[in-house]
């Protein structure tokens, strides 16, 4: 997946955070989640979802965050 967008009138609902958690669970393995750090929205969501499996969080030197998972039977608090 190379870009998650909620459209405004749909967002601070729940469906972007529902959305990746079946997302998560229907892709089990590992993830690389990257997102700008200047985007506070953004941030917000991707940690919460991956809050669960106990990401690994790398800062590039472009301003970019990532967070580094293992979804599924052996990754995170399921």
């Amino acid at each position: 997946m190379a870009e998650f967008c909620i459209l405004p009138r749909y967002r601070r609902k729940g469906l972007g955070l529902k959305a990746v958690r079946r997302l998560f669970a229907g892709y089990p393995g590992r993830w690389e989640v990257k997102y700008a750090a200047a985007n506070p929205a953004g941030k917000r969501l991707w940690n919460r979802a991956a809050g669960i499996y106990e990401p690994e969080k790398v800062t590039l030197p472009d301003r970019e965050e990532v967070l580094v998972f293992q979804t599924g039977p052996k990754g995170g608090r399921l």
